[in-house]
């Protein structure tokens, strides 16, 4: 029922999530976090760290179509 109210018109597509940290867990112990989103022919940079009220996002974006 959600897919037939919300997503109905909408096409399926893939997308790819990478999480990096050091190896012994610097951003964590930090409460931040690191991800690169694959998408098509975007790459995005998302860096999420500890705010007054949750958390602050800082994006970066990169088109790598041919």
């Amino acid at each position: 029922k959600i897919y037939e109210l919300y997503f109905k018109n909408q096409s399926p597509f893939k997308q790819t999530n990478f999480y990096i940290d050091t190896e012994n867990f610097k951003l964590k112990q930090h409460q931040a976090a690191l991800r690169i989103r694959v998408k098509d022919y975007m790459y995005e940079m998302t860096l999420k760290v500890p705010a007054e009220v949750g958390l602050t996002e800082y994006n970066h974006s990169v088109n790598i179509e041919p």
